[in-house]
């Protein structure tokens, strides 16, 4: 190699060398920058799972309070009604079950007149 080649070569070389160390640092900043957005994204979904859980909570609470609501209100409303309700015994119950009157079939233009 002449000289001038070989300047050429170094300084070609120099130039790889400097690009490629130019392209690791930006590399490293951009990773360090996914790192920083990846940790606020999870600093994110960890603030949103914990309203879930207190949301999940606070429904689960009040929904055990409703149902203990209705509850007492069913059974007040039972204890209201059965002393109204007049009591009666077995005996004073019909043995027999009355006739249920049977409507005549239906007749067409058709069918003969009974």
């Amino acid at each position: 190699m002449t000289s001038l080649a070989l300047r050429i070569y170094t300084a070609a070389i120099a130039v790889i060398c400097a690009g490629a160390v130019a392209w690791s640092l930006h590399q490293g900043s951009v990773a360090s920058a996914w790192k920083a957005d990846a940790g606020s994204w999870h600093a994110l979904a960890a603030q949103a799972v914990a309203r879930y859980d207190r949301l999940v909570i606070r429904t689960r609470r009040s929904q055990h309070a409703l149902l203990a609501a209705i509850g007492k209100a069913r059974a007040g409303a039972a204890q209201a009604i059965l002393p109204a309700t007049p009591s009666f015994s077995a005996a004073a119950l019909p043995v027999a079950p009355a006739p249920v009157p049977v409507a005549p079939a239906p007749t067409t233009h058709t069918s003969p007149a009974p």
